[in-house]
């Protein structure tokens, strides 16, 4: 059974989006720079940088996009993004993109797959240029998968927050399961067959053994809401001890309103800001320090 927040939560995010234009937001007072970068998908990324230009580099995954494909959701979209840079941009610089939902994505048969590798790829094409070469990631959801993932395979992320993901025990098979299903009932939607080759391409990813490799700042959080067929609360909770063991901090959020509520910016980002204010920042002074042989 698919769950129906995750159908929603698809939609809210622009991935059942084939065949929109892209929308564009009301530029920010904080935009600082944006532009277009080229992806293994055969198309460019739209990406922008907000908040305090001085800020340590904070790269958003999403659901917080740079822009949303789909007219009704724009208000949604700009809401959580507004939401982000207000709660984080005064101390921060914030990167964030339209990746993966990209116009054309949507409508092009052949484009290449949207694998682990290539995703990671694509996320390091726009920090580079967003000039951005060590970073902060954070994502939730898919997001907090996709960022996992780049914690695992680059030096360049600094300090990790993964959201809407538990870090140990991802339910990976059911995922899949779960998209191509999806897939098999919209068989004209390519953009749904994109996630379907991401999670197949992570079918063997050595889970337990890539997480414990990770020495940078990581936060793993999960709304306590969160808890229908894929029950990542439940995934989370069981393997709370185990990943605190491993270094990891963990919290425990409620939104009340199921797996999308705990993206919401009044939701996430006091978690996100407490964590990286304590420990990106931390981080950050030490290796500057431990470089001027201080």
């Amino acid at each position: 059974m698919i769950r129906r927040d995750f159908l929603v939560g698809l939609a809210a995010s622009g991935v059942l989006a084939a065949g929109r234009r892209a929308v564009d937001a009301a530029p920010s007072a904080s935009l600082l720079s944006n532009g277009f970068v080229k992806t293994s998908l055969g198309a460019e990324a739209w990406f922008e940088v907000h908040g305090n230009p001085k800020g340590l580099n904070v790269f958003l995954a999403g659901p917080v996009f740079s822009r949303t494909l789909v007219p009704a959701n724009i208000k949604l979209q700009t809401q959580i993004k507004e939401g982000y840079i207000r709660r984080l941009g005064d101390r921060y610089r914030l990167l964030m993109s339209d990746y993966p939902h990209l116009e054309i994505t949507t409508k092009n048969q052949n484009a290449p797959p949207m694998t682990v590798e290539s995703v990671c790829k694509d996320y390091l094409a726009v920090a580079d240029a967003a000039g951005m070469d060590r970073f902060a990631a954070a994502g939730y959801s898919w997001g907090g998968n996709s960022v996992l993932q780049l914690a695992t395979r680059s030096h360049r992320v600094g300090a990790l927050v993964v959201g809407g993901w538990p870090v140990i025990n991802g339910p990976y098979k059911l995922l899949l399961q779960t998209v191509q299903e999806l897939h098999r009932k919209s068989p004209g939607r390519p953009e749904i067959e994109r996630y379907a080759q991401y999670y197949e391409s992570l079918q063997d990813w050595p889970e337990r053994n890539e997480v414990a490799r990770l020495t940078c700042p990581r936060l793993n959080y999960i709304d306590a809401a969160d808890a229908e067929d894929t029950d990542f609360i439940g995934r989370f909770r069981r393997n709370k001890k185990a990943l605190q063991q491993l270094g990891w901090e963990t919290v425990e959020v409620n939104s009340g309103k199921g797996h999308f509520g705990g993206v919401m910016p009044e939701i996430a980002c006091p978690v996100i800001r407490t964590f990286l204010d304590k420990h990106y920042v931390q981080r950050q002074e030490e290796t500057r320090l431990e470089a001027s042989g201080k």
